[in-house]
C-alpha cells in the first residue's frame, strides 16, 4: 500500500509540472539573424514606421558621444530624425549573431556604413560599429538596446613610424 501511495503521489507531482517545450536554438538564431537583416533593410527602404516598431517600447539607444535615448517617445524622436535625410542608405558587413541559452535574448554586431544627404544636398555618412541587444517579446524579436560608435582610427604601420 505504501508503494501504491508513493506511486500515486509521484504521478500527481509529475502531472502538475508544466511540460517543457524544448527551444531549438538554431531556429531561434536564424530568426534573430533574419530580424537583424530586416532592421537594416527597413533603413534602406526608408520604412521608418516599421523601424520604430522593431524597437522594444522600453528600448534604449546609446549613440556615440551623446545622451542615452530611452523609451517610446525617445525612439520615435530618433527615428523621426531620419525622415529629413535624403538618399539614405545603409550597408552592413560582418554580421555576427549570438543567442542566449534561454532562446529569448541575443545580440547582433555589425559594421555599418551609412550615406545620406541633408536638406541642402550635402553628403554625410560614415562607418559605425553597431550592437543590438534583442529580446523576444510576445513572440517577436525586438531591439531592447542599440549601441553604436565609430571605429578606432587605423593604426600606423611600424615601417611608417620607423621612417619618421
Amino acid at each position: 500500500m505504501r508503494y501504491l501511495a508513493f506511486f500515486i503521489l509521484t504521478l500527481l507531482l509529475w502531472s502538475c509540472t508544466s511540460p517543457s517545450n524544448p527551444i531549438d536554438l538554431e531556429v531561434e538564431k536564424t530568426a534573430l539573424e533574419a530580424a537583424a537583416k530586416k532592421y537594416y533593410q527597413l533603413m534602406n527602404d526608408n520604412d521608418w514606421a516599421s523601424l520604430e516598431a522593431i524597437y522594444s517600447k522600453s528600448g534604449k539607444l546609446i549613440p556615440d558621444g551623446k545622451n542615452i535615448i530611452t523609451g517610446e517617445e525617445g525612439i520615435k524622436g530618433f527615428v523621426d530624425g531620419f525622415k529629413v535625410r535624403q538618399n539614405f542608405s545603409v550597408r552592413f558587413e560582418d554580421l555576427d549573431v549570438n543567442m542566449a541559452a534561454s532562446g529569448d535574448m541575443g545580440y547582433s554586431i555589425a559594421t555599418v556604413t551609412t550615406t545620406f544627404q541633408d536638406t541642402l544636398g550635402n553628403d554625410y555618412g560614415g562607418a559605425n560599429r553597431d550592437l543590438h541587444i534583442w529580446k523576444k517579446e510576445a513572440g517577436e524579436w525586438k531591439v531592447t538596446v542599440d549601441i553604436w560608435n565609430t571605429p578606432a582610427p587605423a593604426e600606423t604601420p611600424l615601417e611608417a613610424v620607423d621612417s619618421e
